[in-house]
């Protein structure tokens, strides 16, 4: 029974972790950082729960821990709706400025606040539900762990297929509702008490929609006064909010003019002719006479329709999320009925990958890189792609927000953008001003920035405008001669590197920037971690453990009683590093399915799914070497991490050959990248198998030993959560954070092997037949 309610758990745990995540990235405007941090938040505080469970489900008689674990699931099911509703106002809550980026306090505390009560409840549960189930012998700890997967791996599952895009978030949390009410009645005592929870297990998901959809409403309302954007005697009011599989979609109207939001960021506004015929008539002018043109991302609403006033042949507009150009009064500004325009809902690398056009300009009107994913648009390697499409003498423009004096990270980031481009295409020119629009080609290209060569080309065009005038370019400030020149001048001094996809360090430079903005404090060691050499700190770490090691040894040696505790730190050291590497190759391995794919907001319940399927076949394999002695067991602990660290190694080599520029199929990437998540949750899987029964041997009950190996993968898993966001995505790139991985599992294995108690070294009854 125990293992019906942990599977239970596990199905509400899953879901619980998806929606409060894809919520706190909405309203604290979520780059890998923020996901880092949700994650670490997550399971550290269940690693908490279940360290404080531990003693309980050592001594605690059978009815107490029936009652705690019928009473912690009944209370989750309580929780998940109002701290679903509570994340949606947190800026409010913690006071962050309107529009403002919050700080790296602002969200650990948003995310203590909704993630830490339910995290710390399912941790306790888990040592509880142990404790229940000892009757099933040595293995029962390994029963509730593989149960607990499959639950998560069923919901997980199930969200993806079957409920994204389909249900809206609060619907979504009764049924994980139900689901924990349902994980109540298992343990509880009283059978009035289970037939009351059962009923309302089946009475939640019956709610009808419409009262659903108000309080959805209500809760939709609360985010975006949080942003500043309705309420409080604004005249602004939110006329669609939605979730599509790849961002959260919001519509806000002020006076007749819409601003549209994806992920809690402005996408566009519109109408906004003044600002779209200033900008592109400057564009088309870098290459009179273009006959195609490719616009990727961008204003779907004003920019194509100024576009199509020129005498073009063909425009391609590119655009991830078909569901932009479904909202009321979009499609009908941008000329949608011209024959010469023709849109492509695909990811913008992936449709210049596959392209097999060529074009005479190509408009990219990316954002900021402030995500792993947005960063791949200013990357030499998509550069690359879209000189392959460029016809000769053709023109790309692209763009980066700056700053009028681009000081520190800001004139890194323009510089790191400036030279990713120069590597790539022999001619580049840059504007002036706060943004700072970049021209690249051939030598042939027509690229001026000559305010008169600018206004004689507009004027020969003769193309109808209602707010351009050609003269706009002889007093116009981007343009100006000797305010060209000081931004070339500051980016040619700036330190900025080559972006590219394995380090994409425009991202690095974007996090400096948020950190300035959002008043973080973490600039200096930002700045430190940019310092730090990859190949250093590998040696560093693994000579770190080879001293400890030694010193552990010679202890043991001066006092003999001191060998078991040794192991035991050393079993805990291997839990802890395996959850450490654990979640960040899955995290670094959602990174790179967001840079292959553009998109990870409907996918993340399937990566989930997959590590939790990994960790229920890792711990189903490890079964048979649990019933030998210790030393087999130490010496398949062992063997586990030797494994772990070539995994690590070779996950960095797959998943970089993978994604690299003309490798394979994107069904064959997705597969690959899913692949190495569940290769990580089994070696993880296995590896808790086998160290909780390593701490069992040396004396501790089988349920404290599963609750302190739970606690030690758990509390490795929130250091490697941080330090997935904070350095190996930013600055290190997968391959070289692969090699760093590989390093600590390899300083792990040094620490079990010259660690290894008394009890271990046991030589194995024989038996003899006869």
């Amino acid at each position: 029974m125990s293992l019906i309610a942990m599977f239970l758990l596990g199905v509400f745990a899953l879901l619980a972790q998806v929606l409060l995540a894809r919520e706190l990235l909405v309203v604290f405007f979520g780059n890998e950082l923020t996901i880092g941090v949700i994650f670490g938040a997550w399971v550290c505080c269940v690693g908490l729960g279940s360290l404080a469970g531990r003693g309980m489900a050592a001594t605690a008689p059978r009815q107490k821990l029936e009652n705690a674990a019928a009473g912690g699931m009944a209370a989750l099911a309580a929780l998940l709706p109002a701290l679903l509703l509570t994340a949606r106002g947190l800026r409010i809550w913690l006071s962050v400025p309107y529009g403002g980026m919050p700080s790296i306090g602002g969200v650990l505390a948003g995310v203590a606040l909704t993630l830490g009560p339910p995290c710390f409840i399912i941790g306790f549960l888990f040592p509880c539900l142990c404790g229940l189930a000892e009757r099933g012998g040595a293995q029962a700890a390994r029963r509730i762990y593989i149960a607990e997967s499959l639950g998560s791996l069923a919901a997980g599952l199930v969200f993806t297929f079957l409920l994204a895009g389909r249900l809206q978030p609060l619907s979504c949390a009764m049924l994980a509702c139900a689901a924990a009410l349902l994980g109540a009645c298992v343990p509880a005592r009283s059978r009035t008490l289970r037939i009351a929870l059962a009923c309302l297990a089946v009475l939640l998901p019956a709610i009808p929609q419409r009262a659903l959809a108000q309080l959805e409403e209500w809760g939709a309302d609360l985010r975006w006064k949080g942003l500043g954007v309705v309420g409080r005697g604004l005249d602004s009011r939110l006329v669609l909010s939605v979730d599509t599989p790849y961002q959260n979609l919001a519509m806000i109207e002020n006076e007749g003019q819409f601003a549209v939001y994806g992920g809690g960021q402005v996408l566009f506004a519109f109408p906004n002719s003044i600002a779209a015929e200033h900008k592109l008539h400057f564009l088309m002018a870098q290459k009179p006479g273009a006959r195609s043109v490719l616009l990727i991302g961008g204003n779907p609403a004003d920019d194509p329709a100024v576009l199509l006033r020129h005498p073009i042949e063909r425009l391609d507009h590119v655009e991830l999320d078909p569901a932009i150009l479904s909202l009321p009064g979009v499609d009908g500004l941008s000329a949608a009925s011209d024959p010469r325009l023709r849109r492509h809902a695909v990811d913008g690398p992936r449709f210049v990958r596959d392209c097999t056009n060529a074009y005479d300009l190509i408009l990219v009107e990316a954002p900021a890189p402030l995500t792993a994913s947005l960063n791949r648009f200013h990357t030499a390697d998509f550069f690359r792609g879209l000189r392959r499409i460029l016809r000769p003498g053709g023109v790309l423009a692209t763009g980066v927000e700056s700053s009028e004096h681009l000081h520190g990270a800001a004139a890194d980031l323009g510089a790191s953008v400036y030279r990713s481009l120069q590597s790539v295409f022999p001619r580049v020119e840059v504007t002036a001003g706060s943004f700072n629009r970049f021209l690249a080609g051939d030598k042939t290209a027509p690229i001026t920035l000559d305010p008169e060569t600018l206004q004689a080309r507009s004027r020969d065009a003769n193309v109808p405008a209602r707010y351009f005038r050609p003269e706009y370019f002889l007093t116009a400030e981007e343009v100006d001669p000797d305010r060209v020149a000081r931004v070339e001048a500051r980016l040619s001094g700036a330190r900025g590197a080559i972006n590219t996809a394995a380090r994409p360090v425009a991202y690095f430079y974007s996090l400096l920037l948020w950190s300035r903005f959002s008043d973080s404090g973490v600039e200096g060691l930002l700045r430190a971690l940019e310092r730090t050499s990859p190949a250093g700190l590998a040696v560093s770490i693994v000579a770190v453990a080879g001293l400890l090691a030694f010193a552990g040894r010679r202890r043991r040696r001066r006092r003999p009683g001191s060998g078991d505790a040794l192991g035991n730190a050393a079993v805990a050291f291997a839990l802890f590093t395996g959850g450490l590497c654990g979640i960040a190759l899955e995290l670094l391995l959602i990174f790179l399915y967001q840079s292959a794919y553009g998109f990870v907001y409907a996918r993340m319940g399937l990566v989930v799914a997959m590590f939790m399927l990994g960790l229920a076949a890792g711990a189903w394999a490890a079964g048979p070497w649990l019933t030998s002695g210790a030393p087999s067991v130490w010496r398949r602990l062992a063997l586990l991490e030797a494994l772990f660290a070539a995994f690590a190694l070779a996950a960095g080599g797959l998943a970089a050959a993978g994604m690299s520029p003309g490798r394979g199929s994107w069904n064959a990437m997705e597969i690959l990248l899913l692949a190495l998540v569940a290769g990580t949750g089994a070696l993880v899987g296995a590896q808790f198998a086998l160290g909780a029964r390593a701490l069992a041997l040396s004396g501790r009950p089988p349920a404290a030993a599963a609750a302190a190996a739970n606690a030690a993968d758990l509390l490795g898993a929130a250091a490697g959560s941080l330090l997935a966001g904070l350095l190996f995505m930013p600055l290190l790139g997968p391959a070289s954070a692969c090699v760093l991985l590989c390093s600590i599992k390899a300083a792990s294995l040094v620490c079990l092997l010259a660690l290894r108690p008394d009890y271990a070294f046991e030589l194995p009854r024989r038996r003899f037949a006869g």
